[in-house]
């Protein structure tokens, strides 16, 4: 199982060093071994990964389908680690396909169940996706203030790169 994760990495690793078609292989056929083991442990990490990684190679529709089984396998299964980022890699992929109604549910959908658990890493990255998202509709509403707010009890680490990208998201919202 876990040589078949690190197999996942290391595809993800080769797609954001430029080599997205190799990359994209290396997730799709190392993702299909850790299923074979049967573990369920890293179930919301495998699927973030297999479906950002059809995502890139433009099979956007199997994406979405193969991160929907995810979620029913994490669900299935009792492992909810990182599935609040199921739900944000759907978010992301629906909103490149300018399905950007369900890609809020999405985010929206990754913030509370992030929230439930307490992941607070994942809950500022899912609300920073959706506040991205709102933010380019004119609509932020209340979310610059929950995203304040998360951020505030993570702050043990501020050079952490989901603090970065949120304190640079904040700084965009208007007064």
């Amino acid at each position: 199982m876990w040589i078949a994760a690190a197999g996942m990495l290391r595809g993800r690793a080769r797609i954001g060093l430029g080599q997205v078609d190799a990359g994209v292989e290396e997730v799709l056929e190392w993702g299909a071994l850790f299923r074979q083991t049967g573990s369920g442990i890293l179930e919301g990490a495998a699927t973030s990964m297999i479906s950002e990684a059809l995502h890139m190679s433009r099979r956007s529709e199997e994406a979405l389908v193969a991160n929907v089984q995810g979620e029913c396998r994490a669900e299935k299964g009792f492992v909810r680690v990182m599935q609040p980022e199921i739900y944000r890699t759907r978010g992301n992929i629906l909103r490149d396909l300018d399905r950007l109604d369900q890609a809020d549910d999405a985010y929206h959908q990754a913030w509370v169940c992030a929230r439930t658990q307490g992941a607070r890493s994942l809950e500022i990255r899912a609300l920073t996706s959706l506040l991205d998202l709102r933010l380019s509709r004119g609509r932020p509403g209340d979310l610059p203030a929950e995203l304040s707010q998360a951020m505030v009890a993570s702050e043990c680490d501020p050079d952490r790169p989901d603090l970065i990208t949120a304190r640079a998201l904040l700084a965009r919202v208007p007064c």
